[in-house]
C-alpha cells in the first residue's frame, strides 16, 4: 500500500523536481529511471508520489495522491459578469461560459453561477441554462502524474438546488467523463454518461422562486470502474445542464470528493501512427521516420532495421541510441535507400519503453510498415497540402466546359483534406448548372515501373453522377481534353453521398508503361443534381505482382416487384464495373430470379469472358416466380478466380390479398412551399407511387396540402384516409400554422380496415410539445384489420421525430420517445402496436453524437425494451445494419417500423424492404416526388393468435392475495406461471396454473398467494406455450399493510377508478390529483373493515395522475393513467 497523500496546494512548497534527486534525463539516451525501475520498482513509485506531490499545479489538477477535494469557496460571493477563465478561476476547472454570476437563486438569468446564501463565502458551482446560453458545461480536468494507472475513481459530491424555475418537471444535471492523452474540451464526442452521478432537481412546481440549496440537496456517491488512465494521461469529469423545456431550475455541485484507485501499469506502449504511413509511395531516399505511441516513452536498447522487400536483406541497422523522443513520439533517421524500391521496417523489443518499464514489443511483421521510395524522375505522390487557388498543386490542372457561365464551379483547392491538410474539390451544388469539369494530372513517366498501380482517396457528398477516371497517352498537357484520346478505367469510387474518405487502391496502369501518360478525374452534374467530390493523396507505386481482380455493382438494391408463374417481372438493369479479371466471370441468380446479358433471354446464370467483363457494363435481372403466393429473396453473385461479389434482390408472388401490407413514407412537404417545386407533378407522382405499391395501409409524413391529399385518395378507388388535426405550432385546424405545417396521415383500404378512429397522443403533456417539434405529436389510428377472414385490432402510431443532429435535437427525440414508451407501457401493454414513420434518427447508430452517450440511437429506450417477451421489435433494423439508406440526402435509414411483440408474431420474416426501386418508376424521383423511399412490411394475420388475456386483478382476502384472470382465446397454451416481486423489477415464480390449450371460449382462472409480502406486491403472469415460447402479462399491484390493504383498478382507466380499502382501523383520506398537486377528487373514510370508493374520471384529460391515501401512519401515493 502507498501512503494516501491528500492533494492540497497550500501545504506543500512548490519545489522543482530536481529537489527529489531525479535529474532531467536526455531523451536521446536510455533513462536511468527505466534502468533502475526493474530493481527498485516499489521505491521509485513511492518516490514519484512524494516528488510529484510537490510540483506546482498548472493547466490541470495533477493527480499525485489518492484524493482530491473541492468546495468552491474561492468563487466570488457577489456581482454579475464575474470573469471565468479556464484553469485560472479554479485551477483545473473548465466551463463553456466566460462569465459567472453570484446569486442565492433569486435570478432567472441564464448563466454559470456561484450559488450561496447572501455573501456567505461558502459557495457552490452551478448554472441555470436558457435559450441564450444553450447547454452549460463545467468540469474538472485531472492529469495522472503517478507511475501507475488509475483503475477507478470514487466520486462523491452534493447536488444542490438553489432555484425553482417555475417548472413542474424535474430537471437533471448530467454527469459524464472522458479520458485521453489530453482532454481540454467539454463538448468533444466520446463522453461516457453516468446516470448514478446525475443530480435531479428535488424541488418542482409552477411558482418560480429561490430555494435554499443547503437544505434542498442530494448526496451522490458512485465509483467509476474499468478505467485505464495511464501515467501522463488525463480525465475530464463533466457536468452538463441542458436548456430544458420551460424555465430552468438553478442546479449546482458542492463538496466534491474524489478517491483514486491505482493499479500497476503492465500495458506496454502501442503504436497509434506511423510516418510515413504503411504502404506509402514516393518516400524520400533519406529522411526522418516517426512513431507515435499510446503513451509517453523513453529510449531503450536494441536496434531498428531497414530491410529490402525483394529478398529481406538488411540494408541499414539503426541503434536505439540514434533515436530521439519527445513525449509520446519517437523519431529515427533513415538514409542511403535506392529509388523506386520497396522496403519495410523491423524493430527489436525494448527499443522504446514507457515510464513503468514496459517495453514496446517491437515490429516483427514485414507487412506492418512497408514503403516505396520515390522514382528517379520524381515522386508520383501528391498530397495537395501546398495547394493555393487559382493554381492547383503538383502540376495538376483543371479544364471546364462551362467557363462562359459566371457562376460556373471548377476544380479548386479545399481546406478539408483527408487529414488535417488540403485536397482538391469540385462542387456544383450551388450553381444549378450542367457541368463537365476535368482534373488532369501532370505528365507521368511510367517507363521504369514493373507494374505501375494507382491509388487515391476520394469523398462525395450529395446526390448526382459519379466521377469517371480516364487515361491518355496523347494529351498535349494543356487545353481541351476532347482533342486527345482517353480510355476509361475502373475508378473504384465510393457510393454516392457516402461522405467518407474512401481508398481506390491498385488501379492497374500496366498498359501505359511509357512517358507522357496523363490521368483525369472527370466530373459531371446536371441542373437538378450537383454532388461534391474531393480527391486527395494520389500515388503511383511500383508492384511486383499483378493487381487482384476487382468488381463493383451499382444501383444494386432491387425490389423486383410482384409477378406470377409464367409472367415474369420486367427486366431491370444492373450496372457494374470490373478490372483485372483474367478468366471467365459468372453471374448467378438465386431461385425465382433470372439474369440476362442482353435483356432478352433469361436464365439462372450467364458467363462473360474477360474482354466482356472488364470495364463498365450492364446486365439485366427479373423475378420469375417458381410458385404463387410466396415471397422471394436472395443474392445475385459475381464470381471469378480471386473474386466474389453479391447483392440482394427481392420480389413476391403474393397476390396482395393474403397479407396485410403496410408502408411508411415521408412525402416531403407534400403540396407545400418547400420540397419539390412543381406541386402538381408531385401530386401526380405520389398517386402513381401509391398505385404502383398497392399496399393496404400507408403511413404518410410531411403532408402539407390536405386538399391535394384528398384528391390523391379520391383517385384511389377503395381507399380512405385520416389526417392529424394538429401540427407544429398549430394545435388545431383553426390555427394559423396548420395549413402550412407538416401533418401526419394514414391512407387505407376500406375493405381491410374498419372501425377506424384517430387521435393525437400525449397532447396534454407540457413537455411533449417541444420534444415533438413544437406540437407534431404522434398520431394514433386504431382499426380492425381483416385479411382472409381473420381480424385483428391494430394501433397504428404514425410519428415524425424532431429533425437535426445537434445535441438538443437528440435530447428532444430521446425525451419524446421515452415519454411515448411510458404511455405505451401503461395503456397498450397487451395491444397490437406498430410505430412507423420518419424517426429522423437511425436505430443502430444515431445520426447525432450525444455528449456522454456515444453514438447510441435516441430511440434506444424503445428498441432495447427487452423485458422478457414483452418488448418492441425493430423490424427495419436489418436495413440499417445492411448499410442502406432511406433518403437521398443522408447515408442512414431514418424511416422505420417498430412493432409490439404481439404484432411481431405475425410479421412475415424478410418482408421488410426499402422500395428504392420507385426511382425506376418515377423520373427524377428525388427532385420531383420525395427525398425519402417507402418502407414496406407484410403481416400474415392468419398466424396462430397467442393467448388473449382480457382481465387480470389482485385483491386481498383476509391476509391472503387472490389473483383472478380470464382469457377469451388460447392457442397451444400449456400453463400460467404466477410471478411476484417486491419492487416491480425482480420477479420470482410462486406457483403454476394449467392453461386451456386450444380454445375460443372464455376461461376464468384463480390463484391464491397464501403468504403475500407486507407492503408492495407486484404480480404478473408468464404464459408458456406447448412449444416453449413464453409471453408476459401486464403487472398488477396489491399493497398489504399491517393496518389496511389497498387495491385499485383498472389502471389505465377510462371511466371509473375503483379503490378498495380493507381493515383500516383509523380514518383515511383518498385524493386524486394531477402532477402539479391540484386536487381533482377526494373522499374521506371512517374506520371500517371494508370500503369501496369509485372516482369518475371520464371528464378528465388523458395523462398521468396521482392517487394519495393519507392516514395516521403517513401517505401512500400511486400513479394512475387515464386514457
Amino acid at each position: 500500500m502507498f501512503p494516501q497523500l491528500s492533494l492540497t496546494r497550500t501545504t506543500h512548497p512548490q519545489l522543482p523536481i530536481q529537489s527529489c534527486g531525479i535529474d532531467p534525463v536526455p531523451v536521446s539516451t536510455p533513462s536511468p529511471l527505466i534502468k533502475n525501475y526493474y530493481m527498485k520498482k516499489s521505491y521509485l513509485i513511492m518516490l514519484a508520489f512524494l516528488c510529484l506531490a510537490t510540483q506546482p499545479l498548472r493547466a490541470q489538477v495533477s493527480i499525485t495522491s489518492t484524493t482530491y477535494t473541492q468546495n468552491f469557496d474561492g468563487l466570488a460571493a457577489s456581482g454579475t459578469n464575474n470573469g471565468w477563465t479556464d484553469n485560472t478561476t479554479i485551477t483545473g476547472w473548465y466551463s463553456s461560459r466566460t462569465t459567472y454570476n453570484a446569486s442565492a437563486g433569486t435570478s432567472n438569468t441564464g448563466s454559470l453561477y456561484s450559488f450561496g446564501t447572501g455573501t456567505d463565502p461558502e459557495r457552490a458551482l452551478g448554472s441555470a441554462a436558457s435559450g441564450g446560453t444553450g447547454t452549460v458545461y463545467y468540469g474538472v480536468r485531472l492529469k495522472n502524474f503517478s507511475l501507475q494507472s488509475i483503475s477507478s475513481i470514487r466520486v462523491k459530491y452534493r447536488g444542490e438546488q438553489w432555484r425553482n424555475g417555475g417548472n413542474a418537471a424535474a430537471q437533471p444535471l448530467s454527469f459524464a467523463w472522458l479520458s485521453g492523452a489530453t482532454v481540454t474540451s467539454l463538448t468533444a464526442p466520446g463522453y461516457t454518461g453516468v446516470p448514478a452521478l446525475t443530480f435531479t432537481s428535488p424541488v418542482t412546481g409552477a411558482t418560480a422562486a429561490a430555494v435554499d440549496g443547503n437544505a434542498n440537496f442530494t448526496n451522490l456517491d458512485f465509483t467509476l470502474t474499468g478505467l485505464s488512465v495511464g501515467s501522463g494521461q488525463e480525465i475530464m469529469l463533466r457536468w452538463e445542464d441542458i436548456n430544458d423545456a420551460g424555465n430552468d431550475h438553478g442546479l449546482a455541485i458542492d463538496s466534491l470528493d474524489l478517491t483514486f484507485t491505482f493499479s500497476v501499469d503492465t500495458d506496454p506502449p502501442t503504436i497509434t501512427r506511423l510516418t510515413p504511413l504503411n504502404r506509402s509511395v514516393g518516400v524520400p531516399q533519406s529522411g526522418l521516420f516517426t512513431i507515435a505511441f499510446t503513451e509517453n516513452v523513453a529510449v531503450g536498447m536494441g536496434n531498428i532495421y531497414v530491410q529490402l522487400a525483394s529478398d529481406n536483406s538488411i540494408v541499414q541497422t539503426i541503434p536505439a541510441a540514434s533515436a530521439s523522443v519527445t513525449g509520446n513520439e519517437a523519431s529515427f533517421p533513415v538514409s542511403g535507400l535506392l529509388p523506386l524500391t520497396d522496403y519495410y521496417i523491423k524493430m527489436d523489443s525494448g527499443v522504446f519503453n514507457d515510464f513503468a518499464a514496459n517495453a514496446f514489443r517491437g515490429i516483427t511483421d514485414s507487412t506492418y510498415w512497408r514503403f516505396q521510395t520515390q522514382g528517379p524522375g520524381g515522386s508520383f505522390s501528391y498530397s495537395f497540402n501546398t495547394c493555393a487557388n487559382p493554381a492547383l498543386d503538383g502540376g495538376f490542372t483543371q479544364y471546364s466546359y462551362e467557363t462562359g457561365n459566371a457562376a460556373d464551379s471548377i476544380w479548386a483547392c479545399s481546406d478539408f483534406g483527408r487529414g488535417s491538410g488540403k485536397a482538391l474539390q469540385m462542387n456544383a451544388g450551388l450553381t444549378a448548372l450542367p457541368n463537365q469539369d476535368w482534373l488532369i494530372s501532370p505528365a507521368l513517366d511510367l517507363t521504369a515501373y514493373n507494374i505501375p498501380l494507382l491509388r487515391f482517396y476520394s469523398r462525395t457528398r450529395f446526390e448526382g453522377p459519379g466521377l469517371q477516371l480516364k487515361v491518355s497517352t496523347n494529351y498535349s498537357g494543356s487545353g481541351d481534353p476532347a482533342l486527345a484520346t482517353w480510355t476509361s478505367l475502373a475508378g473504384k469510387f465510393p457510393n454516392e453521398n457516402s461522405d467518407v474518405w474512401t481508398l481506390s487502391d491498385s488501379i492497374n496502369l500496366s498498359a501505359y508503361k511509357q512517358a507522357g501518360v496523363y490521368l483525369a478525374w472527370v466530373y459531371t452534374s446536371t441542373s437538378l443534381e450537383g454532388p461534391r467530390w474531393s480527391i486527395d493523396d494520389v500515388q503511383i507505386f511500383n508492384a511486383a505482382t499483378a493487381a487482384v481482380p476487382y468488381a463493383k455493382v451499382f444501383n444494386y438494391y432491387k425490389n423486383l416487384g410482384v409477378a406470377s408463374t409464367g409472367s415474369p417481372s420486367p427486366w431491370r438493369t444492373i450496372d457494374y464495373e470490373a478490372a483485372d479479371i483474367t478468366n471467365n466471370l459468372t453471374i448467378t441468380a438465386p431461385a425465382g430470379f433470372e439474369v440476362s446479358a442482353d435483356g432478352t433471354t433469361g436464365s439462372g446464370s450467364i458467363v462473360l469472358t474477360p474482354a466482356q467483363a472488364n470495364g463498365a457494363h450492364t446486365f439485366y435481372t427479373r423475378l420469375a416466380p417458381l410458385a404463387n403466393n410466396a415471397d422471394y429473396a436472395g443474392v445475385i453473385t459475381l464470381d471469378a478466380t480471386g473474386l466474389s461479389r453479391s447483392f440482394p434482390v427481392f420480389g413476391s408472388s403474393q397476390t396482395g390479398t393474403s397479407t396485410l401490407d403496410i408502408i411508411c413514407w415521408n412525402v416531403e412537404w407534400f403540396g407545400g412551399s418547400q420540397g419539390p417545386t412543381d406541386n402538381d407533378l408531385q401530386q401526380t407522382n405520389v398517386q402513381q407511387v401509391l398505385q404502383n405499391l398497392g399496399a393496404d395501409v400507408y403511413a404518410l409524413e410531411e403532408v402539407v396540402d390536405t386538399l391535394r391529399l384528398k384528391a390523391v385518395v379520391d383517385n384511389l378507388p377503395g381507399y380512405a384516409y385520416k389526417i392529424s388535426y394538429y401540427t407544429s405550432s398549430a394545435p388545431d385546424p383553426g390555427s394559423g400554422n396548420y395549413a402550412t405545417g407538416q401533418k401526419l396521415a394514414l391512407v387505407y383500404k376500406t375493405a381491410v380496415l374498419s372501425n377506424v378512429s384517430a387521435r393525437g397522443l400525449m397532447q396534454s403533456s407540457p413537455s411533449a410539445s417541444s420534444n415533438w417539434a413544437s406540437g407534431r405529436f404522434p398520431f394514433l389510428v386504431n382499426a380492425d384489420a381483416t385479411i382472409n377472414g381473420v381480424t385483428r385490432n391494430i394501433n397504428f402510431i404514425v410519428l415524425h421525430g424532431k429533425s437535426g443532429d445537434a445535441l438538443s435535437d437528440y435530447n428532444a427525440r430521446k425525451a419524446g420517445i421515452d415519454e411515448l414508451k411510458d404511455t405505451l407501457d401503461a395503456q397498450f401493454s397487451t395491444a397490437n402496436v406498430i410505430i412507423l414513420g420518419d424517426y429522423n434518427d437511425d436505430l443502430d447508430i444515431s445520426i447525432s453524437a450525444p455528449a456522454g452517450g456515444g453514438p447510441v440511437s435516441s430511440y434506444t429506450t424503445l428498441i432495447s425494451d427487452s423485458t422478457d417477451a414483452d418488448s418492441y421489435k425493430a423490424l427495419s433494423l436489418p436495413l440499417s445494419k445492411a448499410g442502406l439508406r432511406s433518403t437521398k440526402a443522408n447515408s442512414d435509414v431514418i424511416d422505420h417500423m417498430v412493432v409490439s411483440n404481439e404484432l411481431q408474431a405475425v410479421f412475415v420474416a424478410g418482408s421488410i424492404q426499402l422500395r428504392k426501386d420507385m426511382e425506376d418508376v418515377i423520373t427524377d424521383y428525388a427532385i420531383t416526388t420525395s427525398d425519402h423511399y417507402p418502407v414496406i412490411a407484410r403481416f400474415d394475420l392468419s398466424a396462430l393468435l397467442p393467448v388473449r388475456l382480457s382481465a387480470f386483478t389482485a385483491v386481498r382476502k383476509n391476509d391472503q392475495a387472490e389473483l383472478n384472470w380470464k382469457t377469451t382465446q388460447e392457442n397451444n397454451s400449456k400453463e400460467f406461471i404466477v410471478e411476484r416481486s417486491a419492487d416491480g423489477v425482480h420477479f420470482t415464480a410462486i406457483g403454476k396454473v394449467k392453461a386451456g390449450g386450444n380454445t375460443t371460449t372464455t376461461i376464468r382462472y384463480t390463484f391464491t398467494d397464501v403468504q403475500p409480502l407486507q407492503g408492495n406486491n407486484y404480480y404478473r403472469l408468464n404464459q408458456v406455450d406447448l412449444d416453449g415460447r413464453a409471453e408476459l402479462s401486464a403487472i398488477v399491484k396489491l399493497v398489504m399493510g399491517k393496518n389496511f390493504s389497498l387495491s385499485f383498478g383498472p389502471n389505465p382507466v377510462t371511466n371509473t377508478l375503483t379503490i378498495n380499502i380493507q381493515n383500516n382501523p383509523a380514518p383515511l383520506s383518498i385524493q386524486l390529483t394531477d402532477l402539479n398537486g391540484r386536487l381533482l377528487r377526494q373522499r374521506n373514510l371512517s374506520a371500517a373493515t371494508g370500503q369501496t370508493v369509485d372516482f369518475k374520471v371520464n371528464s378528465l384529460s388523458k395523462g398521468m395522475y396521482l392517487l394519495k391515501i393519507s392516514g395516521a401512519d403517513g401517505t401512500r401515493t400511486e400513479k394512475i393513467m387515464i386514457k
